[in-house]
C-alpha cells in the first residue's frame, strides 16, 4: 500500500502536469491564431501590391502603345511600299524599346503589318474586334502564326482627328506575367499564381510549371482572298491536372474568377497550404498567393519545445514542493499512527509530545484526540480490574452453593432410580406375556381362518378330481370312434389335467398352516412352562396340536408327492402325445386302468384331507376361547404393574429435570468464572501504569 506521501507527491505531480499541459496547449493555440492571423493580414497586402504592379505594367503598356498611335508619322493606310517601309522602322525601333517580340499596325480592314514587313490577316480575331471598337484589350496567353510560344497581344485603338482608323498591336512573351510574378517573394515555399476568367493558369511565379501549366488550343481562321494571309491561332491557358495547385478547389477558383478577394486553405500533393487571393485590376485576371502551412507555424516548434521545457521544470518543482508538502503532513501522521497502534496494543502509558497537542490545525485536534482516549480508557480499565476481583469473589460463592444442592439431588435420584427400575421390570414381565398371549391369539386366528380356506380348497380338489375322472371315462368311451375326436378330446383333457397344479399351491398352504401351528404349539408350551401350574393343563393341549400339525405337516408331504407325480404324468402325456396316439390301440386299456386308479387314490385322498382340516378347525376353536380367558387376566396385571411404573417415572423424569437445571446453573457459573478469568487475562494486557 503506497504511503499517504508518495501519494500527495504523485497527485501533486499528475496536478502540475494537467496545468502545464493545459498551459501549454492553450499558449500553443493561441500563438498558432496569432501566427495564422499574421498571415491573414500581411498576405493581402502581397495580392494587392502585386496585382496594382501587373495593373500598372498592362495601363503602361496600353499608354505607350496610344501614345504611338497618335503619332502622325504612323501611317494607318497602306499605298505603296513606302509605307510599309516607314512602318517597319518606326514599329523596330519601337520593339527593342518595348521589349516586344514583334509589333504590328492593323488597318481597318483588319490587315495586319508587323516590324518585320509581315502581313497578315487578323479581322476575325478577338482582340482586333475590340480594339477597333475603341477598347483596350489584352489576351490571355495565345499563339499567333508560327510562334512555337505563348504570347500576349496589347491592342490599343489608332485614332486621326478622333476617329478609329486602325489597331495598334504589341506581341509579348506569354511567359511575361510569371516572370514579373516570380520576384515577388513570400517565404521560401510561397508560390504566385494568376487565373484567367476561366480559372485557368495564364501565369506562376515557377516558370516550370507555367510551361507545363499552359496549354495551347488551336482554332484556325484563314482568309483566302490574300495571298500573304497567314494562319491566324487564338490561344487560352487551361489547367493541367497533374501540376495545377488548383487540384479540387472549384469553391475557391470560382471565387477567383468572380472578380472576389478571400483567403483559405488546401492541401497540394499532400502539403496543407494557406492561399489568399484577389483581383488585378479590372483585366478579369486573379492573382494568389500559396505558402505552405508549416512554414507559416514554423515559429510554433520552438514555441513547443520551450513549453516542454517550461514544463519539465515546473514538473521539478512541483514534485520538490510535494514532498515539501507530504512530508509536514505524514511525519505527525506517522507519529499519532504509532501512537494509535500503541493503544491498539493495550498500552496507554506514554505521553504525547506538546508540540502535536498544541497545534492549532487538524493534526492537533487527532493528538489531542487520542490524549483523551489514553486517560479515559486508563479509567476505565482500572474500574474493570476492581469489578473484574469482586466478581471473582462472587463466583467462589455461589460455585459452592450449587455444587451442594447437586449432591443432595443426585442422592435423591438414585433412590428413586432404583424404585422405577423396579415397577418397570414388573411392568415389562407384564408386556411380555400379554405380547405373547396376543401373539398366540392372532396365531390361532390365522390358523382357524387357514383351515377354512383349506377345507374350501380340498372340496374343490375333489370336485375336480371327480371331474377329472369322469372326463377321462367319456375320453376314453371317444376314443374308439375316431381319431381326430380322440385328438380333441385328448387336448381338453390335458388342459383339464393341468388344474392338478393347484393341489401344490394347496399342499403348500397347509404346510405354512401346520408350521405356524408348530411354532403356536412351541410357544404355548413356553408360556405353559411360565405359568407353572396353572399351565399344564395348557401345556397338554399344545402338545396335541403339535403332534397334530406333524401329523398333517406327514399328510401333505405324502400328497406332495401324489401330486408330483401327477404333474410328472401330465408332462409326459403332453411330451409324448404322438407316440401315445401311434400306440393307442395296442396300450390303451392298461393306461386307462392305471390312470384310473391313480385318479380313485387321488379323490379318496383329498376327502381324507378335509376330514382332518375339519377335525383341527373345531379344535382350534377351543383353544382360542380358552386364551382370551387368559389374556384378560393378563391385561389387568399389565394395567397395574403399568400405573405404578408410569407415577414413578414422573418423578424420576422431575428429579432429572430438577438436576438438569442445577447443572446448567453451575454451567453458567462455570462459564461466568471463566470469562472473569478472560476478563482477567485481557484487563492485564491493558498497561495503565
Amino acid at each position: 500500500m503506497k504511503s499517504i506521501k508518495i501519494r500527495i507527491i504523485i497527485l501533486i505531480s499528475l496536478l502540475s502536469i494537467i496545468v502545464c499541459t493545459g498551459l501549454a496547449m492553450q499558449l500553443y493555440n493561441s500563438s498558432k491564431n496569432i501566427l495564422v492571423q499574421d498571415v491573414r493580414q500581411t498576405m493581402p497586402n502581397f495580392v494587392t501590391q502585386g496585382s496594382e504592379n501587373i495593373n500598372q505594367f498592362v495601363i503602361n503598356q496600353f499608354t505607350i502603345l496610344e501614345e504611338l498611335g497618335s503619332s502622325e508619322n504612323l501611317p494607318t493606310t497602306v499605298n505603296n511600299n513606302t509605307d510599309i517601309q516607314n512602318i517597319k522602322e518606326i514599329l523596330s525601333k519601337k520593339t527593342k524599346s518595348l521589349g516586344s517580340l514583334k509589333m504590328a499596325v492593323i488597318n481597318s480592314q483588319g490587315t495586319a503589318i508587323y516590324d518585320n514587313g509581315e502581313i497578315e490577316d487578323v479581322k476575325n480575331t478577338d482582340y482586333f474586334k475590340k480594339a477597333i471598337s475603341g477598347e483596350r484589350v489584352v489576351t490571355d496567353p495565345i499563339k499567333i502564326g508560327k510562334e512555337a510560344s505563348p504570347v500576349v497581344v496589347y491592342a490599343v485603338p489608332i485614332k486621326t482627328n478622333n476617329n478609329i482608323t486602325g489597331v495598334l498591336i504589341s506581341v509579348r512573351d506569354g511567359y511575361e506575367l510569371s516572370n514579373f510574378v516570380k520576384n515577388i517573394k513570400y517565404g521560401k515555399s510561397g508560390d504566385i499564381i494568376i487565373l484567367n476568367k476561366q480559372g485557368e493558369t495564364i501565369g506562376h511565379s515557377n516558370i516550370e510549371i507555367a510551361k507545363k501549366s499552359i496549354h495551347i488550343e488551336e482554332s484556325t481562321e484563314t482568309n483566302t482572298s490574300n495571298k500573304n494571309a497567314d494562319t491566324v491561332t487564338s490561344a487560352t491557358s487551361k489547367i493541367v491536372d497533374k501540376d495545377s495547385d488548383f487540384i479540387n478547389m472549384p469553391d475557391l477558383i470560382k471565387q477567383m474568377t468572380n472578380g472576389k478577394s478571400g483567403f483559405g486553405n488546401h492541401t497540394f500533393n499532400g502539403v496543407e497550404r494557406f492561399i489568399i487571393y484577389g483581383p488585378i485590376g479590372k483585366l478579369g485576371w486573379s492573382m494568389a498567393i500559396e505558402v505552405n502551412k508549416s512554414e507559416v507555424l514554423s515559429g510554433l516548434t520552438s514555441l513547443r519545445m520551450k513549453c516542454i521545457a517550461i514544463s519539465i521544470v515546473f514538473l521539478i518543482l512541483s514534485i520538490i514542493i510535494g514532498y515539501l508538502i507530504a512530508r509536514n503532513i505524514s511525519t505527525p501522521i506517522n507519529y499519532l499512527t504509532d501512537i494509535c497502534k500503541q493503544m491498539a496494543g493495550g498500552n496507554f502509558v506514554f505521553l504525547i509530545k506538546d508540540d502535536y497537542i498544541k497545534r492549532k490545525d487538524e493534526i492537533g485536534n487527532l493528538a489531542v484526540g487520542f490524549n483523551k482516549i489514553r486517560i479515559n480508557v486508563s479509567e476505565i480499565i482500572q474500574n474493570l480490574i476492581e469489578e473484574a476481583k469482586n466478581m471473582d469473589k462472587s463466583v467462589k460463592i455461589f460455585t459452592d452453593i450449587v455444587l451442594e444442592l447437586n449432591a443432595m439431588i443426585e442422592n435423591l435420584s438414585t433412590v428413586t432410580e432404583e424404585l422405577s427400575q423396579g415397577m418397570r421390570n414388573t411392568a415389562a414381565s407384564t408386556d411380555e406375556m400379554n405380547a405373547s398371549s396376543s401373539n398366540i391369539e392372532n396365531s390361532i386366528k390365522d390358523i382357524s381362518h387357514n383351515s377354512q380356506s383349506m377345507s374350501v380348497s380340498v372340496s374343490e380338489i375333489s370336485t375336480t378330481a371327480k371331474n377329472a375322472l369322469d372326463n377321462f371315462i367319456k375320453s376314453h368311451n371317444k376314443i374308439f370312434d375316431t381319431l381326430s375326436t380322440t385328438k380333441e378330446n385328448l387336448a381338453k383333457s390335458l388342459t383339464n389335467a393341468e388344474e392338478v397344479n393347484e393341489i401344490e399351491n394347496l399342499s403348500e398352504a397347509i404346510l405354512e398352516i401346520t408350521s405356524k401351528t408348530n411354532l403356536l404349539a412351541l410357544n404355548a408350551n413356553i408360556e405353559a412352562v411360565r405359568a407353572g401350574e396353572e399351565g399344564k393343563g395348557f401345556g397338554v393341549v399344545a402338545s396335541e396340536i403339535g403332534k397334530l400339525a406333524d401329523d398333517s405337516k406327514n399328510t401333505i408331504n405324502e400328497m406332495q408327492n401324489i401330486t408330483k407325480n401327477v404333474i410328472s404324468s401330465v408332462k409326459d402325456l403332453s411330451h409324448h402325445s404322438n407316440d401315445m396316439l401311434k400306440f393307442m390301440e395296442n396300450d390303451i386299456d392298461k393306461d386307462y386302468k392305471l390312470m384310473l386308479q391313480m385318479m380313485n387314490q387321488y379323490n379318496e385322498d383329498a376327502q381324507s384331507i378335509h376330514n382332518m382340516i375339519a377335525d383341527f378347525s373345531s379344535n382350534t376353536k377351543n383353544i382360542f376361547i380358552s386364551i382370551q380367558s387368559m389374556l384378560e387376566e393378563i391385561d389387568k396385571v399389565s394395567s397395574a404393574a403399568a400405573e405404578g411404573s408410569k407415577n414413578t417415572e414422573d418423578i424420576v423424569q422431575k428429579l432429572t429435570t430438577l438436576l438438569q437445571k442445577s447443572n446448567e446453573v453451575h454451567g453458567e457459573v462455570q462459564y461466568l468464572k471463566n470469562s472473569t478469568v478472560k476478563l482477567n487475562q485481557i484487563i492485564s494486557k491493558f498497561k495503565i501504569s
